[in-house]
C-alpha cells in the first residue's frame, strides 16, 4: 500500500515537471476518443467523448450540476468531510469519493481515483473559484481541467454542462427544463391576470451585522423564479446598492423600501418573522410573503425546481392579493412605540469586574483596549473611535484603521494622553492588563472592564450581549447570537465524538502555553464537542508545558498557534525525539491555526472564522492535520 502511494505521488511530480497542462493547451485539434471544449477561461481543453470519471472540486457550483444530468461523478470536494445539504438533498453519496476541501482538494485522492475529467467553475472575475493556482496546474497536470460560468441564467449553465457532457445529457436536461416550465406556468396561473400589478420585496438578515438587506432580482434563485413570472421588484433608493446586488444597512427608519404586494423573507438562519421591524411590514401583515425556510444556492435546475415548488405552495395559500399595500397611522404609532421604548434604556447601570458604571446615554466616540472590543463593535457595524493595537487580526483593521479609528497605544500600555485627546463617552478595557489603570481611566470617560484576556469562550458571549445593550443595540446583538447559534450548531454536527482528548496552546519564543479548559480557546474547542485534556494549575488558565508535561498527558490531538514568525519554533519542537513519539504526531493529529485570529479574535465575526478552520481543517472529524506550518488553517 505505502508503494503503491508512494508510486502514484512519484507519477504527479512526473507529470508536473514534464507535461504541459492539458487546460494550458490552446487545442484546435484532439486525438481519437476527445474533442474541444473552450471553458470559462477563455481556454480550450479536449475533453473526453464521453467521460467515465468525473471529479468535481465544487458541490453547489459543479458537482449537482453534473450529478443532476447523470454525469458519472466519483469524487467530489466536501465541507469538513460532511457533503453539504446542496448535494444530499438531491443525491445519494454513499458511493462518491470525499476528495478534501474545497479550497485545498486531496490530490492524492485525486490521483488514486484516476479521472478522465475535473471540472470546477470561475468567480466573475474569471478566476478558478477557491483554488490557487498551483493548485490548478497539479489538477492540469491528473486530467483536462475544465471550468463553467456559474453566475449566469441557468439555462446557458446548464446548457454548458450539456455540451461538456456530451448527448448523453441532453435527455436528462431536457425534462429537467420541462419540469421547470410547467412550474412556472403553474406561478403564472396563480398570480393570474393582475400579475403584472404586484410588486416584490426581499429581505434578509446580514449574519454578520444583524441588518437587514434588499437583494436585486437576479441575485438569488427565489427572486429569478418570480421575476421570471412577471413579478415587478421593488427599487431600493440606497447608494450602496448594485445592479443585481445588495444594499444593507436596514433599519426601522426605512422600512418603507419594502412596501412591496408580495415579500420573500429568509428565514432559514434568523427566526425573521417575530422580528419587531419585520413584522411592521404590510405584507407580512396580510400574509402575502413567501418563507424561504430552505437554503438556495447554485444555479442548476433541481434547485430552481425545489425553490419554485415552495413558491407556488405559498402563492396558492393566499387567498387573494391586495395590491398597494400602504402604511396605516397604526403602523406608524407602532414604529414610534419602538423608538420610545428604545430611548427609555438610558441611564444605564453596567457591573462589570471592577465596580459600577452609569451610561447616561448611547456612546457614539468609544475606544476599546482590547481586540474581543473591536470585535464586538464591528459585528453591530459600530467603528470605535480608538483602539489599542500590536498584532491583532487583520480583519479587526475592517473595524478599525481602516475606517478611521486612531491608535491608542498597545493593549498593554494604552497611551492615556492619546485616549484624552479623542474626547471618548465610553473605553471598554480588559481586567488583567487595566485593572491598575481603571481609576485613571474613569476620569476621561465612563469605563467599564471585563474578563476578556483570561475569560472563557461563555464569557465572549455574555460580553458581546451586554455591549450590544450599552449601545442600545440589544435586539440586534440577540439576532447575531441567534444566527451565529444556528452556524455553531452545524458546525458541531460535524465533530467526531469519539475523537480523544486535545492540548492547544499558543508557541512562541518562551515555549508552549497551554489553554486549559477554563480559558478561551481551550474551552471554545470543547463547546465544538472536543475534550481538552488540561485542567488550570495553580489558579491560572492558562499556563507554559514543557515537553515532561505532554508526554504525561500524551494527547490524542494536538492544536498548536503560532504566527509565520514563529516557525523556528515549531521546527525545533517537530525534530524532537520524543515529540515525534507523541500519538498525535505518529496519527497525524498535529493542527497549527492563526495566533492572531485564533487567540486575539474573542468575537462573533473571529468565532466564525475559527469555526471554518475548525472543519475545513479536519480537526472536529478528527482527520488528518497539516500541522507543520505556522499561522496556518483554512483560507
Amino acid at each position: 500500500m505505502h508503494y503503491r502511494k508512494f508510486s502514484l505521488l512519484m507519477l504527479l511530480v512526473l507529470l508536473l515537471v514534464s507535461v504541459v497542462p492539458l487546460a494550458a493547451q490552446d487545442a484546435t485539434e484532439c486525438e481519437d476518443g476527445f474533442r474541444p471544449f473552450v471553458d470559462a477561461r477563455e481556454v480550450t481543453v479536449c475533453v473526453p467523448d464521453m467521460a467515465e470519471r468525473i471529479v468535481s472540486t465544487h458541490d453547489y457550483n459543479s458537482g449537482v450540476q453534473l450529478l443532476s444530468l447523470g454525469a458519472p461523478v466519483i469524487g467530489m470536494v466536501s465541507r469538513g468531510g460532511e457533503f453539504t445539504p446542496d448535494v444530499t438533498q438531491f443525491f445519494d453519496t454513499s458511493e462518491l469519493v470525499d476528495i478534501g476541501n474545497y479550497t485545498e482538494p486531496n490530490i492524492e485522492r485525486i490521483l488514486e481515483l484516476q479521472p478522465d475529467l475535473i471540472v470546477t467553475y470561475v468567480f466573475t472575475s474569471g478566476d478558478v473559484a477557491f483554488l490557487e493556482p498551483d493548485v490548478v496546474e497539479q489538477l492540469e497536470a491528473i486530467a483536462p481541467f475544465v471550468t463553467i460560468d456559474a453566475f449566469r441564467p441557468v439555462e446557458e449553465v446548464m446548457t454548458d454542462y450539456q455540451e461538456l457532457l456530451g448527448d448523453a445529457a441532453t435527455v436528462q436536461l431536457d425534462e429537467l427544463q420541462a419540469e421547470f416550465e410547467s412550474l412556472m406556468s403553474e406561478i403564472e396561473d396563480v398570480l393570474g391576470d393582475d400579475w403584472s400589478d404586484v410588486t416584490m420585496g426581499f429581505v434578509d438578515f446580514n449574519t454578520s451585522s444583524g441588518s437587514f438587506q434588499a437583494w436585486g432580482p437576479t441575485r438569488l434563485v427565489p427572486l429569478d423564479i418570480l421575476t421570471r413570472a412577471g413579478v415587478n421588484w421593488v427599487p431600493v433608493q440606497l447608494e450602496a446598492e448594485e445592479e443585481g446586488g445588495y444594499a444593507g444597512g436596514f433599519s426601522i427608519e426605512t422600512i418603507d423600501l419594502f412596501s412591496g404586494d408580495l415579500l420573500l423573507v429568509n428565514t432559514v438562519f434568523t427566526d425573521a418573522l417575530n422580528n419587531e421591524i419585520i413584522s411592521q411590514f404590510p405584507a407580512i401583515q396580510e400574509d402575502q410573503f413567501i418563507n424561504l425556510d430552505v437554503p438556495y444556492a447554485g444555479s442548476h435546475y433541481l434547485n430552481y425546481i425545489a425553490l419554485a415548488k415552495l413558491i407556488l405552495e405559498d402563492l396558492q395559500a393566499i387567498e387573494e392579493f391586495n395590491v398597494d399595500l400602504v402604511y396605516t397611522d397604526e403602523t406608524e404609532m407602532d414604529m414610534e412605540a419602538t423608538e420610545e421604548a428604545s430611548a427609555t434604556v438610558f441611564p444605564l447601570t453596567v457591573e462589570h469586574e471592577v465596580g459600577t458604571t452609569v451610561i447616561e446615554a448611547a456612546p457614539e466616540r468609544i475606544v476599546v483596549l482590547e481586540y474581543s472590543y473591536a470585535d464586538h463593535l464591528g459585528t453591530l457595524g459600530v467603528v470605535p473611535v480608538g483602539f489599542a493595537v500590536d498584532a491583532p487580526p487583520e480583519y479587526i483593521y475592517a473595524y478599525t484603521s481602516d475606517l478611521g479609528a486612531v491608535e491608542v497605544g498597545t493593549r498593554a500600555e494604552p497611551n492615556l494622553e492619546a485616549i484624552l485627546e479623542l474626547s471618548p463617552d465610553l473605553i471598554i478595557a480588559d481586567l488583567r492588563r487595566h485593572e491598575e489603570i481603571y481609576d485613571q481611566l474613569s476620569l476621561i470617560a465612563p469605563t467599564v472592564v471585563f474578563n476578556s484576556l483570561r475569560g472563557s469562550y461563555d464569557d465572549q458571549l455574555e460580553q458581546f450581549s451586554l455591549i450590544a445593550e450599552m449601545l442600545d443595540m440589544q435586539e440586534e446583538g440577540d439576532e447575531i447570537l441567534i444566527s451565529y447559534q444556528n452556524t455553531f450548531d452545524a458546525t458541531v454536527a460535524s465533530t467526531n465524538a469519539d475523537a480523544g482528548e486535545f492540548v492547544i496552546g499558543v508557541l512562541w519564543s518562551g515555549g508552549f502555553t497551554a489553554h486549559s479548559d477554563e480559558s478561551f480557546m481551550g474551552s471554545f474547542l470543547e463547546s465544538l464537542g472536543r475534550t481538552n485534556a488540561l485542567e488550570p494549575q495553580e489558579g491560572e488558565t492558562q499556563f507554559l508545558l514543557d515537553m515532561e508535561g505532554f508526554a504525561s498527558v500524551n494527547p490524542s490531538t494536538i492544536v498548536i498557534l503560532c504566527n509565520a514568525s514563529d516557525q523556528e519554533f515549531l521546527d525545533d519542537l517537530s525534530d524532537g525525539e520524543l515529540w515525534q513519539a507523541f500519538d498525535a504526531v505518529t496519527n497525524d493529529r498535529v493542527y497549527a491555526f492563526d495566533r492572531n485570529l485564533w487567540s486575539k479574535g474573542r468575537g462573533i465575526t473571529a468565532y466564525e472564522l475559527i469555526l471554518t478552520d475548525s472543519v475545513n481543517s479536519g480537526l472536529l472529524a478528527d482527520t488528518a492535520g497539516e500541522g507543520s506550518v505556522c499561522g496556518g488553517g483554512a483560507p
